[in-house]
């Protein structure tokens, strides 16, 4: 701590009585820097300056893993988008309807049809599914399916070609429920 002779300078005198040392300091701002009450203008500033930079920094880091996460989940998205692809057009040679495919994919991709350790197991395994389950075969498959067509020619019911009345065959499903004795 200073002692009085630095505190007033030219103001000192020897002999000095408490009421001219008071006159003398009037002006002064004396402070004990030991309690901690007191902090320059400069430290202080310079603090304000080191936290508005510290935060800025984290901030823009914030943003930069932000937008990494972003690319990373992208890039996740879009590698799981050419990983279905792939399966579908796998699929696709397994036999499986192409209306078919996205649910066979699920199928697959949630273990209800066992991938296995190699493609030969998943080809088994598709085509023991689809065995099972022939609606989901391709057209070549599904005459196994036990649903036959049969064509209806028209016949006698519109008259015979030569009065005009000449209608397309057309397609029908031999179900149980559309079946004509």
């Amino acid at each position: 701590m200073p002692d009085l002779k630095e505190l007033l300078g030219a103001d000192f005198k020897d002999g000095m009585t408490i009421d001219e040392i008071n006159a003398a300091l009037k002006d002064r701002k004396i402070v004990d820097l030991a309690t901690g009450e007191y902090v320059g203008k400069g430290k202080y500033e310079a603090a304000l300056k080191e936290r508005d930079d510290a935060r800025k920094e984290r901030d823009d880091s914030i943003a930069k893993q932000k937008d990494y996460d972003d690319l990373v989940k992208y890039r996740d998205e879009a590698e799981a988008a050419k990983t279905a692809k792939a399966l579908e057009e796998t699929l696709k040679g397994y036999g499986v309807k192409p209306d078919m495919l996205e649910f066979v994919r699920f199928q697959v991709e949630s273990g209800k049809i066992v991938r296995g350790e190699k493609d030969k197991d998943l080809e088994g395994n598709v085509k023991k599914f689809l065995k099972d389950n022939p609606q989901y075969a391709a057209s070549s498959t599904q005459a196994n399916s036990g649903h036959t067509l049969r064509i209806n020619t028209g016949g006698n019911q519109t008259g015979d070609g030569s009065q005009g009345g000449y209608t397309p065959a057309k397609k029908v499903s031999q179900h149980s429920w559309n079946r004509r004795f």
